[in-house]
């Protein structure tokens, strides 16, 4: 797949069907996020992988999901079936936020090119996470997590319509998508 192809094709799903997430599609995830850039090369972020029952019902009832869809739920059987968490290693770097997002899109466009659907979520309590899945947040602050399984629901961008996403009416989300004379400020090229 060319990568403007995966660009165009990276959707935020929020519910999965059951399927698992293999193993060897994590590691290739977590191998793929450690490719991004960073200030003077320190590589500050650290990645974790579960797939385990236990672990992505704990991370589960800590996301905030689908903030603009009114009685947005997901399903028991529509959760995601992995989850990587980014975090900031804090011994390296005190700020990530660059870094954290070119690793979030790593693992977004790797899980397109695996065939996977992901989605990139905020956290309630990201420290009582992180805590809870012992990693201390006086080394680790738990930047964002990433949802992973097989889609159980349509997504596609359109022009126009303010951000606001909804659902259609056989519940595939539409995620309008500012026009590009929107976005660029400016163009000066010959």
């Amino acid at each position: 797949m060319e990568t403007r192809d995966a660009i165009r094709a990276r959707r935020s799903i929020r519910r999965f069907t059951g399927g698992p997430v293999p193993a060897d599609a994590l590691r290739e995830l977590l191998d793929l996020a450690r490719y991004y850039p960073s200030a003077g090369n320190r590589q500050p972020l650290k990645f974790a992988a579960f797939a385990s029952e236990n672990a992505c019902a704990a991370i589960f009832a800590r996301l905030h999901w689908a903030a603009y869809l009114k009685d947005f739920a997901i399903a028991e059987n529509q959760r995601p079936r992995a989850y990587i968490l980014i975090f900031g290693d804090r011994s390296v770097a005190a700020d990530f936020g660059f870094s954290c997002g070119a690793a979030a899109e790593a693992i977004l466009l790797g899980a397109v090119s695996l065939g996977l659907c992901a989605c990139c979520l905020g956290l309630a309590e990201p420290a009582a996470l992180a805590g809870e899945l012992g990693f201390p947040a006086d080394k680790y602050e738990l930047l964002n997590v990433i949802a992973l399984g097989c889609g159980a629901q349509k997504s596609r961008a359109a022009d126009g319509g303010g951000v606001r996403y909804y659902e259609d009416a056989d519940g595939g989300l539409v995620v309008p998508k500012r026009p590009l004379s929107e976005t660029v400020l400016r163009f000066d090229a010959d």
